[in-house]
Order: structure tokens, then sequence, then C-alpha cells
């Protein structure tokens, strides 16, 4: 796929996946490093999962695949979800950031031109 066939919204969408895929790892470390045995406990190990999803998934946005704007699709309501919950546990800047970066994301991912790249049409 030439940069030309590729929306303008996909470049900001594989920037925004990337940069949530690097908050996710931040926060893992995070974790790991407030507690005082430095074992990787159960959270931190899921959010190294997610952020290792996100990069999975900036990569097939980039290339154009059907599988990852399903994926971001999925990852991302659950990421809001998730977010807002945690909002309400324990509000942080970086939730709050975290929350911003994907309702962007959502909001790019169900662009008519956007799915209609990656073949999907659910707007």
């Amino acid at each position: 796929m030439s940069h030309r066939d590729r929306p303008s919204g996909i470049t900001l969408l594989v920037m925004l996946e990337v940069i949530l895929g690097v908050l996710l790892f931040l926060g893992a470390l995070e974790r790991r490093l407030a507690r005082a045995n430095w074992t990787l406990g159960s959270a931190a190990t899921f959010l190294i999962i997610l952020g290792a999803l996100s990069f999975c998934l900036a990569f097939g946005l980039w290339t154009g695949k059907a599988w990852a704007w399903v994926g971001a699709i999925g990852l991302t309501v659950f990421s809001i979800i998730f977010s807002v919950f945690l909002l309400f546990i324990r509000p942080t800047i970086g939730e709050g950031i975290y929350l911003i970066a994907n309702t962007v994301m959502i909001y790019f991912l169900i662009q008519p031109r956007v799915q209609r790249h990656f073949g999907h049409s659910i707007v």
C-alpha cells in the first residue's frame, strides 16, 4: 500500500496507538517500581501485554490490515471502559490522558473514510 492510498487519519491512528502502547509500558514500569520486591505483579504483566498488543495493532493499522482495525476498535472500547473505572478508583493524570487518547482514537477509527480503507462500514 502506498502512502498516497492511505487516508491521513491512519497516520494519526498509528501515532496514537504507539503513544498508548508507550503509556501502557510506562504504567507497568510505574507499578513495578512501586513494589519494593521488584517482582512483576499481575497488573504490570497485564499492562505489558496490552502495550505489546498496541504495538502490533499500530503495525497492522499502518499496513492496512482489516484485523488491525477490528482489534483497535475492541482494544480501544475496552480501554475506555477500563480507564473510566480506574478514574473512579484512583484518579491520576495518566489515566485522564489515556482516556482522552482512547477517545480520540475511537473517533478516528469510526470515520467513514478510515472504515472504507479497512473494508468495514459500521457507521
